[in-house]
């Protein structure tokens, strides 16, 4: 709990006051405020993309059926930090589908569909992950347009991947040489697991070298499940190791750091195990 809370002092610091998006800090910036946007017609999004953009939409199977069991993840990186809109523009979906769609700033999982009545909404951060996630194949796709606001905080340089991926997978420690700021989301094939035996597992192992009381290297684990972000485990310290499962998504954000830091070694690892 010291480490996390030093962690967090560093990480606001560093991007200049504003609320760092895996810190607990905060800031006095206004709300949402409903803004026109223009994009291209024909812009298509797959699951699993990740779109670099300050000004955009998410177009998902827009008036086609969706599947029963959908798990399907973007990831919006903006340019700088701050604060953005969401607008659900047009929607299909079906009320036997309650909050299919999340949007996740590592600080609150916000929902936008049926049974909600507001159409859009405010996040802070510079990488959003949205989540659409179904019960039934009762509805069709949806078309959410996003903007970030004037305001440009610090710029966080850094890659963000989706693997949907059903066979075994691992990455491994330091990702690069850069001081990034980089998040993995990991599925079961973009879909929930109901094999009541099935589980993703991830395992996670880490050698930082971190100098006291910083956690300049640090990977953090959050699963979504049940439609909410949950905080699930830090890797800051030397021989840090975690196994963790969800029958769901694991979001990990990996923070490398250029700070001299001797030796780092370490992976992530995720396979579907059954009990």
């Amino acid at each position: 709990m010291k480490n996390q809370i030093l962690l967090s002092f560093w990480l606001c610091a560093l991007v200049g006051g504003w609320v760092f998006q895996h810190a607990e800090c905060t800031n006095n910036t206004a709300g949402a405020k409903t803004v026109s946007r223009s994009y291209p017609s024909n812009t298509l999004t797959k699951c699993g993309q990740t779109v670099h953009a300050n000004n955009g939409a998410i177009k998902y199977k827009l008036e086609k059926p969706y599947d029963a069991d959908e798990l399907c993840a973007f990831i919006v990186r903006f340019k700088n930090y701050g604060n953005h809109t969401f607008q659900l523009d047009v929607d299909g979906i079906s009320d036997s589908d309650p909050n299919a769609i999340s949007i996740l700033d590592f600080s609150h999982s916000h929902h936008l569909g049926p049974p909600n009545v507001a159409k859009t909404v405010t996040v802070s951060g510079w990488t959003i992950i949205v989540v659409f996630k179904t019960q039934t194949n009762s509805g069709t796709g949806f078309q959410l347009s996003f903007k970030a606001d004037k305001t440009k905080g610090a710029k966080l340089d850094g890659a963000d991947t989706v693997y949907n991926m059903e066979t075994p997978f691992s990455l491994q420690l330091p990702f690069t040489k850069e001081d990034l700021y980089n998040h993995y989301v990991i599925t079961s094939g973009s879909k929930v697991i109901t094999h009541p035996r099935k589980y993703i597992r991830l395992m996670a192992s880490a050698v930082f070298s971190n100098i006291y009381p910083y956690c300049r290297n640090l990977v953090r684990v959050y699963t979504f499940e049940n439609y909410e972000l949950r905080f699930t485990a830090d890797l800051c310290d030397d021989h840090d190791s975690v196994v963790l499962e969800t029958k769901e998504m694991f979001i990990v954000f990996y923070h490398g750091s250029t700070v001299p830091r001797g030796n780092i070694s370490g992976f992530l690892q995720w396979q579907t195990v059954t009990h």
